[in-house]
């Protein structure tokens, strides 16, 4: 058994399960192994009490960092979608389109999610790296309505301030995720709705990129756990 499965095996479930199912595993080992279940003339059974639940303790605070760090990594690889180089170079830098067809970056067709004119009234800006921006332009940088496809398969539709998304947006994850609500500075900030491609979804409010807040978390099978958030924890 590897090192990560036994803590999960100590909670009894199964290895990559969720915070919510770790929470409930715990709180049922915890009641199991209380103490005041067991006969206080016992001392064997009092001592065996003890240790499973430090052994429980300690197993449930691994399973919390491994889901930190793995926040932690989703929330990078988010953040760098709006990093200007590669990702988001300033429009100054791009090739413009001119007025005769410009020709094919690379032999792959293009993505179904990318128009293959620009909308009218909109300025159009293609990058080396694929990448393209279809929107409003201020002093040669993105500025107001638009939307940037992204070669790896991802898109944000919305609002720009100084080359960034600021104000409200939608951001579609080429893994199927969907978030619709406000953006500060480049990361979802505010008022939003994360739907996971698995068909769960959070309703409420976000800060740095992660649930942080009052909100609400559906389960694709209907369970619901309203309350408060921090930095993406459900605190109840």
């Amino acid at each position: 058994m590897g090192s990560r499965e036994k803590y999960y095996e100590k909670l009894k479930v199964k290895p990559g399960a969720s915070m919510d199912e770790v929470n409930r595993a715990c709180r049922g080992q915890v009641k199991f192994w209380h103490p005041d279940r067991f006969p206080y003339m016992s001392t064997r059974l009092q001592n065996k009490a003890h240790e499973m639940l430090q052994e429980i303790n300690a197993a449930y605070k691994k399973i919390q960092e491994f889901h930190k760090q793995k926040e932690k990594k989703r929330k990078n690889e988010t953040s760098s979608f709006w990093k200007r180089s590669p990702h988001n170079p300033n429009p100054a830098d791009a090739k413009r389109p001119t007025g005769r067809k410009q020709e094919k970056r690379s032999a792959e067709p293009p993505r179904k999610t990318s128009p293959p004119k620009p909308l009218p009234g909109m300025n159009v800006c293609e990058f080396p790296n694929g990448d393209r921006y279809e929107g409003e332009v201020r002093e040669d940088c993105m500025h107001g309505q638009g939307t940037y496809f992204y070669a790896k398969g991802d898109s944000y539709t919305g609002e720009f301030i100084n080359g960034l998304p600021d104000g409200n947006g939608s951001f579609a994850f080429a893994s199927g995720d969907v978030y619709v609500g406000q953006f500060k500075n480049e990361v979802m900030n505010g008022q939003g709705t994360y739907t996971y491609a698995n068909g769960d979804r959070y309703t409420g409010e976000f800060k740095d990129g992660m649930p942080h807040g009052r909100g609400t978390y559906i389960l694709k099978n209907g369970s619901r756990y309203d309350g408060t958030w921090e930095k993406g924890e459900f605190k109840g």
